[in-house]
């Protein structure tokens, strides 16, 4: 049933559409969480000849067991093929048949393969039990390749932790010498004896505990960082019973993985200067002068700057990444959530989370009018998507059938809660007036 929206700012000139794509029930899954969106051309599937030229797809984690981060998860998608007006029904993207594995953190990409980039392919880039980094494809009848390990190509001996996005990843379309490469949105954990790891252990009366044991921990991912995947995959072994790795973040550092050739080898690109060491969940932009801007979030904020969101730019396609900043006056807020960064030509960078400094709530888009190599500036609220619970979110440029039409952005995000998690994912269009 479409949602009514909550408020909007003067850039919205139509009614915002919402409408609930995943909750709880649905197929084998107890909760649905983590959202990703993309638009990009239809698969032959999809387009039945009278398609618009793009499709667009929403991805989800879907979750067996509980809304929780751990245990047997698998990436699920719906499409459509009518810019977000209507959906298919559910479908696995991939999936682990030992029922026991974590596949998440969905990080999609589009590439402009034809000439005049009329024809794409949809990469989808991901990780098991956050730990081992894959990257899989849609073909063109609408199936998915076998995943690909990545862990070879992007990370270096005694890194445990790795996490892709989530949200969607982007092609770099220039001016610049790195047009074509792909970029998408990591964060990783370096093992050593300047980071404590707290590891959730079973304590002698049979409940969980939280006690100290970075030696441990180190020992067992770095002697297993190129070992095979199996069911343990990322778990750490304690007294014969494995428990998927939930730890203090102390030393993460979101940063870009980086493609030059579609999407077929990986390496690892900059990672955001280590004086704010503790980022993660990171998103990526393209501004119009080829700079990059990096939305991310940071886990255990202090200082002035504590609850409000923190950005950086790259010069040089992800390879690196300058100092951190905030929105002047922390006009963007952040209360320790994830949340996505959007660049449209014309109208500057828009940016989808939680208008709020210390609980997950108040779903909105807010857009910098000027966004270049300086820096992003001039912001104000586009919408307010919801007053109540809301957390995670991405954003994408629809597909529209003509220009006149003007700009329309869909949002994906957590809606509600229950049970610790989110109630649901929904689908907002936001309509955009960009004549002023």
């Amino acid at each position: 049933m479409p949602l009514a929206l909550v408020a909007a700012a003067a850039l919205v000139s139509a009614a915002v559409v919402q409408q609930g794509l995943f909750s709880a029930g649905i197929g084998p899954y107890a909760a649905f969480r983590i959202p990703a969106l993309v638009a990009c051309p239809c698969t032959r599937d999809d387009a039945l000849k009278a398609a618009p030229p793009n499709c667009v797809f929403a991805f989800a984690e879907g979750r067996t067991l509980s809304s929780q981060d751990a245990g047997p998860i698998d990436i699920v998608l719906r499409r459509s093929s009518d810019g977000g007006r209507s959906w298919g029904e559910l479908e696995v993207a991939v999936s682990w048949s030992d029922g026991a594995t974590t596949c998440g953190n969905p990080s999609p990409v589009c590439l402009d393969t034809g000439e005049g980039g009329e024809r794409g392919e949809l990469v989808l880039v991901f990780t098991v039990n956050n730990t081992w980094p894959f990257v899989t494809r849609l073909s063109e009848d609408g199936a998915w390749a076998p995943a690909r390990n990545l862990s070879g190509e992007v990370k270096l001996p005694g890194w445990g932790w790795m996490a892709t996005g989530p949200g969607h990843g982007v092609q770099l379309r220039g001016p610049s010498p790195f047009a074509g490469r792909l970029v998408v949105p990591v964060d990783r954990k370096l093992l050593n004896a300047d980071i404590s790891i707290a590891l959730k252990v079973r304590a002698s009366e049979g409940q969980a505990d939280a006690r100290v044991r970075p030696s441990a921990y180190a020992r067992f991912v770095t002697s297993n960082a190129d070992a095979p995947h199996d069911v343990y995959a990322g778990s750490v072994l304690l007294d014969d019973w494995a428990l998927l790795p939930e730890f203090v973040i102390g030393g993460g550092r979101a940063a870009a993985l980086l493609s030059d050739d579609g999407g077929r080898r990986w390496r690892i690109g900059g990672a955001v200067p280590s004086h704010n060491s503790n980022s993660n969940e990171a998103s990526i932009a393209e501004l119009d002068d080829g700079t990059l801007a990096m939305s991310f979030r940071v886990q255990s904020p202090t200082g002035a700057a504590a609850h409000c969101r923190h950005f950086a730019l790259s010069a040089d396609g992800g390879e690196t990444w300058g100092a951190p900043f905030t929105a002047e006056d922390c006009a963007v807020l952040d209360p320790v959530c994830q949340g996505a960064i959007l660049h449209v030509r014309g109208l500057g960078v828009l940016t989808s989370g939680p208008d709020s400094s210390r609980t997950r709530e108040a779903m909105s888009v807010q857009r910098a009018a000027h966004a270049d190599a300086t820096g992003l500036r001039g912001w104000q609220l586009v919408a307010r998507l919801s007053h109540g619970p809301a957390a995670y979110s991405d954003l994408a440029l629809l597909p529209l059938p003509s220009v006149a039409q003007g700009i329309a952005i869909g949002v994906l995000y957590e809606l509600g809660s229950f049970g610790g998690g989110p109630a649901s994912i929904v689908f907002a269009s936001l309509q955009i007036d960009h004549s002023e």
